[in-house]
């Protein structure tokens, strides 16, 4: 889904209830407070290339605000704001959808609902959002609460807390430095990845970076079997062009391919689609 967008990829029921709450007003872009933490994105991705879409597209979407203290805080519409201030400075008077909200975790649970129908919000920023509103260590929100507004499964939600807490630190490190949500590895390859050992882990990226086809050989095995033989040496293209060779050469296969060995061969193409993207950001 695209941020020209008028309405929010929250369900139709949290729409409702969204506008049954909600008084649209002006201000001075400069008046609103701009707190990081109701926002689930890190980064605000290419803000001179939205402000030219706005500008193109005449998007004035009001973006969502809370009052708190008698100050106006910004809740969603984080890179609308961005890109408003690029295009007329901070002196612009806009619309804003003033919204009341029971608690913080409320306000920033509709960020998350806000963007998660986005193709440009990264995984990374889902899982770590997720965690920070379900884990009982931190907001502690019910997983089924969390599905329910930002329009997901419930598996989906657990998915991503469970990727987020088995991870190591430097995994994550790693991840949050890919800034294309296109060059970030799927959840499937995360899932695979939060099975092992923090040394595995930084083994297996290794590997998946390299372009290797078994890059998750020896996952979880340390922990399942602290005896178990070392697996052999994962054997690394050395080079962008031979993970080039390997792509065109599994892109060939998968015309003739049917079944298992098809989806066998797509994963094989994901992997290598996504390293050769990975390697600009490297």
């Amino acid at each position: 889904m695209n941020d020209v967008t008028s309405t929010p990829d929250i369900g139709a029921k949290q729409i409702a209830e969204f506008f049954k709450n909600t008084e649209t007003t002006s201000i001075k872009l400069s008046d609103i407070v701009r707190d990081s933490k109701f926002n689930s994105r890190h980064i605000l991705g290419d803000i001179e290339s939205f402000s030219k879409t706005i500008k193109t597209n005449n998007y004035l979407t009001p973006p969502v605000v809370r009052e708190k203290n008698g100050k106006i805080h910004l809740v969603a519409g984080f890179r609308r704001c961005a890109a408003w201030e690029k295009l007329w400075g901070p002196t612009a008077i806009i619309k804003v959808d003033l919204k009341k909200f029971e608690t913080e975790e409320d306000a920033i649970l509709f960020n998350l609902a806000e963007n998660t129908g986005r193709n440009d919000l990264r995984k990374y920023d889902i899982c770590e959002r997720i965690y920070e509103l379900c884990d009982e260590s931190k907001a502690g929100l019910k997983g089924t609460k969390v599905a329910n507004i930002i329009n997901r499964t419930q598996s989906y939600v657990s998915q991503c807390l469970n990727i987020w807490k088995d991870l190591s630190t430097d995994t994550k490190k790693w991840w949050s430095k890919i800034e294309d949500p296109q060059n970030e590895p799927t959840f499937s390859q995360l899932k695979e990845l939060s099975k092992g050992t923090p040394a595995e882990q930084k083994s297996a990226l290794e590997a998946l970076i390299a372009g290797t086809d078994n890059w998750s050989e020896g996952l979880g095995e340390s922990e399942s079997d602290p005896n178990a033989e070392p697996t052999e040496e994962k054997s690394k293209p050395k080079t962008k062009k031979e993970i080039k060779e390997k792509y065109a050469q599994f892109t060939a296969a998968f015309e003739d391919a049917e079944g298992d060995e098809a989806d066998k061969i797509k994963d094989r193409i994901a992997v290598l689609k996504w390293v050769l993207g990975l390697r600009k950001t490297l």
